[in-house]
């Protein structure tokens, strides 16, 4: 296949088919996010974490020195780190992204006490009364019309699914027509079910709590309701109020920084293969007064040596453009509004440190003294100010994708990993509400970055003739756009038709923008 073709394209295929027909030291970067093993959402290519022939082949087309950005889950970012070591990269580091959008997934183990009893045992009772009831010469429609609840009546009789034990009020309306004696232990189990009922209908609501309702949107959004927070029930419960399961609220995610070996040193990877460790300066975080320029001295500093050994003849400008060096933290805009909070405002002094020479003074008079550099930023604001991006919108989510159709990102309860198309032409709507509760949208990859955190790391990790950039997991395409609009060349690789679709409409769409723009 002719590589220049390649570039700025999007490749329909599986990775392994695809990857083999890329000439060997011909990407400068990679940017990817690839399957982090969870099964997200059903979702069968998330079954594990790339195998270390995929990310074998992805070395192989990285020129020497080249640099891959690898996203990976909090919970597998071992598995994946692992892989792409044993590939034979070099890691380097670890960004972390942060975000302050993630829903706490734990499960309460007080309300799990609550209901274990009906998990087991209850269900036992429950059969047990409901083999009784069949035997008593009753029949379910006849219970119906004698309690006035057709619906109640049946699990009164039933041998699989949601069996119950009459509570005292329904049992006393069919006591004149049971045909037979009603032993003691049935007795019990109506007065036990009838005093669990009471005592539930009575448990204490301690709060209210927004929850997304079941339902479904055309527009798209989720849709919520206020719902009671209700105490323990039990003694066991509540001894353990408050416990819940491992789950924590995902607030991060890790982006594996792993490079190609160098070719020697990185000068010469520089200028033999033209790629050459991360841009520093396009990575700057922009500083809102700015940061010095030049380190400050108390003693002249003027030096034979230019910036000296060790010293500097730097006067204390303040730059307004280059801003911070880049850190290994991500922000987005709700991370950063909460370290803010918790860091209330923090002030960057102007610090001072001691030289072991004053290199100006021992290499013209001769003498051994100590100097003194300021190397602070003497700045104030909040600790987000070092490192922040801001997350991705629903309207740069769907942008370009106004002519696709409509579909919901995950199959009902997360499983399948179809995607079912939301029509008002397919003749049975209300099934298709009742048993898809997700919203359909244009764009239903279910792991969409932000189009600002994809073009940093782009900028990054660009040459200084843009690059190329490969994705080998492209998804929904916002590596493919970034590197677009930050002037890099691309070439992306996705095996689901769909989203091809969607990654074609998202940068025809730039494109478009951008030659209206020059027009």
């Amino acid at each position: 296949m002719d590589f220049d073709k390649l570039k700025n394209t999007i490749i329909c295929g599986k990775n392994e088919d695809v990857m083999p027909t890329i000439a060997t030291d011909s990407i400068d970067c990679v940017i990817t996010d690839p399957p982090y093993g969870w099964s997200f959402m059903g979702k069968g290519w998330d079954y594990k974490v790339p195998s270390v022939a995929q990310f074998a082949e992805i070395l192989r087309v990285l020129k020497p020195g080249g640099t891959m950005l690898c996203f990976a889950g909090s919970r597998t970012q071992h598995r994946m780190a692992v892989n792409v070591e044993d590939a034979g990269f070099i890691l380097k580091d670890c960004i972390m992204w942060l975000y302050g959008s993630g829903f706490p997934k734990a499960t309460d183990i007080s309300k799990q006490i609550d209901k274990q009893d009906a998990v087991k045992k209850r269900r036992q009772r429950q059969l047990r009364f409901t083999e009784w009831m069949r035997g008593t010469g009753l029949s379910a429609s006849q219970c119906g019309i004698i309690m006035g609840t057709e619906s109640e009546a049946g699990h009164y009789f039933t041998s699989g699914e949601q069996p119950h034990i009459a509570t005292k009020q329904y049992f006393d309306k069919l006591r004149p027509y049971i045909k037979c004696d009603v032993p003691e232990w049935v007795e019990q189990m109506i007065a036990e079910r009838t005093v669990e009922s009471e005592n539930f209908k009575k448990r204490e609501v301690v709060g209210r709590q927004e929850n997304a309702m079941s339902g479904w949107s055309m527009d798209g959004e989720t849709k919520f309701e206020d719902r009671d927070i209700t105490a323990p029930a039990t003694p066991e419960a509540l001894l353990w109020n408050g416990w819940k399961s491992h789950g924590l609220k995902p607030a991060y995610e890790p982006i594996l920084v792993a490079m190609k070996c160098n070719d020697g040193s990185y000068a010469n990877n520089a200028l033999v293969h033209g790629v050459s460790g991360l841009n520093i300066d396009a990575g700057r975080i922009p500083a809102k007064d700015g940061v010095p320029k030049f380190t400050k001295r108390r003693e002249d500093s003027q030096s034979c040596y230019a910036d000296g050994l060790g010293g500097s003849n730097r006067t204390g400008e303040i730059d307004t453009e280059t801003g911070r060096f880049p850190a290994n933290v991500i922000l987005d805009e709700q991370a950063a509004a909460m370290l803010d909070e918790q860091s209330g405002e923090s002030v960057s002094t102007d610090r001072v440190r001691e030289n072991q020479l004053d290199n100006h003074k021992f290499f013209t008079e001769g003498e051994h003294k100590k100097g003194v550099d300021s190397f602070g930023f003497n700045d104030k604001g909040g600790a987000s100010r070092f490192f922040y991006c801001a997350k991705a919108s629903k309207s740069e989510r769907n942008e370009g994708c106004e002519g696709l159709e409509v579909k919901q990102k995950y199959a009902k309860n997360g499983q399948g990993g179809s995607h079912e198309i939301f029509t008002s032409e397919s003749g049975n709507d209300e099934h298709w509400k009742d048993t898809h509760p997700n919203s359909p949208v244009k764009n239903h990859h279910p792991t969409v970055k932000p189009l600002a955190l994809m073009e940093y790391l782009c900028k990054l990790t660009s040459t200084p003739t843009g690059g190329l950039v490969l994705d080998p997991f492209a998804g929904s395409g916002t590596t493919l756009l970034a590197a677009y609009n930050t002037g890099c060349d691309y070439i992306g690789i996705e095996r689901d038709p769909d989203y091809v679709k969607i990654i074609k409409a998202r940068l025809a769409n730039a494109k478009a923008k951008l030659g209206l723009f020059e027009s």
